[in-house]
């Protein structure tokens, strides 16, 4: 776990050095495509490659263990058994140890 979690912080950093220095040399040039400044095309870059690399790796992700089928009526009755006290701790509106 520790090995895979390094490994994302590396490739994140690493990511993340090159979008702030690409960014940062295209910001410098001033240019203007389809109307369009040469900061705005720096989001629309950015907002593209995170969608792009959102949509390669979602494929690849896969759960490696059983898991509960998500039942939304599951929820509902769960909700309807607990007191309101911890049903306002679990939405993070009551503290821990008050009420």
């Amino acid at each position: 776990m520790a090995l895979c979690v390094s490994y994302s912080n590396i490739l994140s950093s690493i990511g993340g050095f090159i979008g702030a220095l690409s960014g940062g040399l295209l910001s410098s040039l001033t240019f203007s495509i389809l109307g369009l400044s040469s900061i705005m095309i720096i989001f629309l870059l950015s907002s593209l490659t995170r969608i792009i690399v959102t949509i390669i790796i979602a494929n690849k992700i896969k759960e490696v263990r059983e898991v509960k089928e998500f039942k939304i009526h599951h929820v509902k009755e769960k909700i309807k058994t607990m007191k309101p006290k911890f049903i306002l701790y679990y939405l993070g509106l009551m503290p821990v140890g008050r009420g």
